[in-house]
């Protein structure tokens, strides 16, 4: 039996020599993100670049400030790889991380609009950036948008807890609330000024046919009365005659025919038994002429439409804008030579707040869930326009006479304020 244990022994032996000579297990890789990870994290580091660095390094032949040869390439991926500003898979060796993680860039401006010392890049930014590289840098999807909203001027340091923003033919006017009161203003170029228009927001608004004035409407409710004020870029002056009643579906549209403005509503609230308040369904119109109010005709409207705006196009026809049983329908409804044309679509969301159509580029605008949605005329009908949207807490949205432009207004924070517009898309 001596043998047996001399044989145990020896292949131990062996069996340690093999172990030792044996490789090391290699350590476990991470495992590669899946590609629908590797599409989101290089389409959030895309707009990290898009949104905080393009506006210095992304125009062609553009200089940022301080630069002798410009940087003007910051979303050509390819370039980005060739000049080792990323480095797939290694972050300390990427120098666009370097620069902007470590607090270089983008520079924060002063109020010379000459660059600071400290950066402004938020950590979520920091973090896509970096997450991004160690992902190994994945090539981004080419964006499919066709316009997005760019900011005009710099943030206001505003808390507004409301926002009515109007059309207007020199601009934008706009009714904000805060903890001081409603304040009121016209954008003008890049920037809002004060305006007196009034203690409270209208109803709605529309540009005069001669273009030099502005109509608002507003409702006195103790008086149980509407009314409308002529803003001409530097006063409002109210028209002394008012109009009994209060309306649902308040429009207003531009005077045809030697008339200066024609308000159009969807129907009115009248009282009964003193108290009770009930609702009149109807088109009712009134005509604002030389000689004062009088009242307009308008056709009967579809019976099976919640209407919600009443303007005219291009070429002086209705057009109506309307929902149906709130299931997310909408249409744009057209008065033609017959009858009318409906053009409906649905919308994506559950909550519709604002209908307005721009007669000049006949384009239609939807505030859903807190998103702007934009649809323009197209030989098929109003297809929707494909817009980037970079903020939250949209406060409100009107189109820019002067500009002919969509503008909108949204909170930056909780004491700020930032204008937006919304422009083609520029990569």
């Amino acid at each position: 039996m001596r043998w047996l244990a001399t044989f145990a022994a020896l292949a131990a032996a062996v069996s340690i020599l093999l172990a030792q000579d044996a490789p090391a297990p290699e350590a476990e890789k991470p495992a590669e993100p899946a590609a629908a990870e590797k599409t989101a994290l290089a389409s959030a580091a895309y707009f990290v670049l898009r949104n905080r660095c393009w506006n210095c390094h992304g125009e062609p032949g553009k200089k940022a400030w301080g630069e002798t040869v410009p940087l003007d390439w910051i979303l050509d991926y390819d370039r980005l790889i060739e000049a080792k500003l990323v480095v797939p898979g290694k972050v300390k060796e990427s120098r666009l991380v370097y620069m902007t993680v470590l607090g270089k860039m983008p520079r924060a401006y002063d109020e010379h609009g000459k660059p600071g010392k400290t950066a402004e890049l938020s950590e979520p930014e920091q973090a896509a950036l970096t997450n991004w590289v160690r992902a190994g840098a994945p090539r981004w999807p080419e964006p499919k948008y066709t316009h997005e909203w760019v900011p005009v001027g710099a943030p206001e340091e505003m808390a507004a807890s409301q926002a009515h923003l109007f059309t207007a033919h020199d601009g934008v006017l706009r009714f904000m609330k805060s903890d001081e009161g409603w304040s009121t203003a016209v954008l003008r170029g890049e920037s809002w000024q004060p305006a007196p228009l009034g203690e409270a927001p209208p109803v709605t608004s529309t540009p005069a046919a001669d273009g030099r004035t502005t109509w608002l409407t507003a409702t006195d409710a103790k008086a149980r009365q509407t009314f409308v004020v002529r803003w001409d870029g530097t006063k409002v002056e109210p028209v002394k005659e008012r109009i009994d009643g209060v309306f649902e579906g308040l429009s207003l549209m531009p005077g045809r025919d030697g008339n200066l403005v024609e308000l159009a509503a969807l129907g009115r609230r009248v009282i009964v038994n003193d108290t009770d308040e009930i609702f009149q369904p109807g088109a009712v119109s009134h005509v604002l002429g030389p000689n004062g109010w009088k009242p307009g005709e308008l056709p009967k409207f579809p019976a099976t439409w919640v209407f919600r705006h009443v303007t005219r196009g291009k070429d002086g026809r209705l057009v109506l804008l309307a929902e149906k049983d709130r299931r997310n329908i909408a249409a744009v409804i057209e008065q033609t030579a017959q009858d009318w044309d409906i053009q409906r679509w649905e919308w994506t969301g559950n909550r519709i707040t604002k209908l307005q159509f721009d007669p000049q580029a006949e384009s239609l605008l939807a505030v859903v869930d807190g998103q702007a949605q934009i649809r323009r005329r197209a030989p098929d009908g109003f297809g929707p326009v494909a817009a980037f949207q970079p903020f939250a807490g949209l406060l409100d949205c009107a189109w820019d006479g002067a500009r002919t432009r969509w503008t909108a207004l949204a909170t930056l924070g909780e004491d700020h304020t930032q204008t937006w517009a919304l422009v083609p898309w520029r990569k």
